[in-house]
């Protein structure tokens, strides 16, 4: 009888920890793309302040980007303030089960769009 009690906990404690997985792993993509971008835009633009080449700016983007598996979809120097970089990257992530069915398929795809610490610096008194 004590082993059917632990057979169904340990059932439920997996069935359990796999809807947690599932279903915890947008909120987790959402918070790593955001992170991600922002230190990918930080680290362009700090290489285009130094070197004043945007392709070496962008190489380093790209660079960032695949290291943290995303794609960088668009680089952009805004110029002034203090040659500011905007980048939007997209990161995918692949589950067990509700990544292939329809309703939930944009959940585990994500873009964001961010600015270099070098704007964000510029407009805190705007």
């Amino acid at each position: 009888m004590n082993l059917w009690r632990v057979v169904r906990l340990a059932a439920i404690a997996v069935v359990v920890g796999f809807l947690f997985f599932e279903l915890g792993t947008p909120f987790w993509l959402r918070y790593d793309i955001d992170r991600g971008s922002n230190k990918i835009a930080d680290l362009a633009a700090d290489e285009f302040a130094r070197t004043r080449d945007s392709s070496k700016a962008e190489r380093v983007a790209e660079e960032e980007a695949a290291e943290r598996h995303m794609i960088l979809r668009s680089f952009t120097i805004l110029g002034n303030p203090k040659d500011a970089v905007r980048v939007k990257v997209t990161k995918r992530v692949s589950v067990f089960v509700l990544d292939d069915w329809g309703p939930t398929d944009d959940w585990y795809i994500a873009t964001n769009t961010a600015d270099s610490r070098r704007i964000k610096a510029f407009n805190v008194n705007d």
